[in-house]
């Protein structure tokens, strides 16, 4: 079975996600940005997922509007978004990927495998979606606690 090229970009855009983060908390950057802009890549790719495939339902399309919104309106009209909506936002983010995790985490391999089978998804695509919740559930939490730091 051939994988889709997002099969890939998963672990790369989590991998820019936490460097991005790690270097706004070493330099004591502004991590609204990394939000703005991170939100706004996943929505649209959680509005490719339900118009498009393999998911029907994304909770994505929820948990990252805030923050698409945001960019858009801070980006696109110059508008200050306040750093606590950016960490309650970023804060539901963690949470969402932190429940796919726990899920894929406590229900084992093989049910796994057997649920994302019937999209289509191989067993390469259900472990690298195992290790892109993790890693996007610490990178996330991160992110939420780096906003809470700049508070205003």
């Amino acid at each position: 079975m051939s994988e889709p090229l997002l099969t890939y970009v998963m672990p790369l855009s989590v991998t820019i996600l936490a460097g991005a983060v790690g270097k706004a908390i070493v330099d004591g950057g502004d991590a609204i940005p990394i939000w703005e802009a991170a939100s706004l890549f996943f929505w649209l790719w959680s509005a490719k997922n339900i118009a498009v495939g393999p998911l029907k339902k994304d909770a994505g399309i929820v948990t990252f509007f805030a923050g698409a919104a945001a960019a858009v309106a801070h980006q696109g009209f110059g508008a200050h978004v306040p750093n606590w909506i950016g960490a309650v936002a970023s804060g539901l983010v963690t949470l969402n990927f932190g429940g796919a995790f726990a899920f894929l985490a406590t229900s084992g391999v093989d049910k796994a495998f057997a649920r994302f089978a019937k999209m289509g998804k191989s067993k390469l695509w259900t472990s690298i979606f195992y290790y892109y919740c993790a890693v996007s559930t610490v990178a996330w939490g991160a992110l939420t606690w780096v906003i809470m730091d700049k508070r205003n």
